[in-house]
């Protein structure tokens, strides 16, 4: 009978030893898994805010670029909407036929914030701007460009530049 109890006893040992090994791998693979998981969502999280920050300076660097366009300046300045419309909706169009940019309005707002001309649409020449947007008041204020996600109509970016001619702003250029 002592013998039977001293096997029993190793018996239960050798079984609670066990079961502890196997509760300390699935305690670890379980917390492993969850790491795992933890690091591919911040992976994914990562690589969503670096895409984003990309197309932000991608579309600031086209707005900074058409900003400067003389054809453009002077079409502003001699309030020759038609010719605005003519030069945002070529430029819109070649840039959706070469880049990857395939949903593109350019629009050019006078220092009211009055539509000057689109690229999509003539015949919106004149309505105001200022009264439904807050963020027009905010950029006369601090004339630099600013560029950012929208989420009005549709989610989207949006970069708002100053158009100068030498320090005078004779409009703004807006790129969606």
């Amino acid at each position: 009978m002592n013998i039977f109890i001293q096997r029993y006893r190793y018996l239960v040992i050798i079984t609670l030893v066990l079961l502890l090994l196997v509760a300390s791998v699935l305690f670890f693979a379980k917390n492993m898994r969850e790491d795992n998981l933890k690091r591919v969502g911040d992976d994914i999280i990562t690589n969503f805010h670096s895409a984003l920050a990309y197309e932000m300076v991608n579309l600031l660097s086209f707005s900074l670029a058409l900003s400067e366009n003389n054809e453009l300046k002077n079409a502003l300045k001699s309030d020759n909407e038609h010719q605005g419309h003519l030069i945002l909706s070529n430029t819109a169009n070649r840039f959706k036929q070469y880049t990857h940019l395939k949903s593109l309005h350019l629009q050019v707002l006078t220092p009211d914030f009055f539509v000057f001309a689109r690229s999509w649409d003539e015949g919106f020449e004149g309505m105001p701007l200022a009264w439904f947007r807050d963020d027009l008041e905010q950029l006369k204020r601090i004339e630099t460009p600013k560029v950012g996600m929208e989420t009005g109509r549709m989610l989207s970016f949006k970069s708002t530049i100053p158009i100068k001619n030498e320090k005078e702003i004779v409009g703004y250029l807006e790129a969606i």
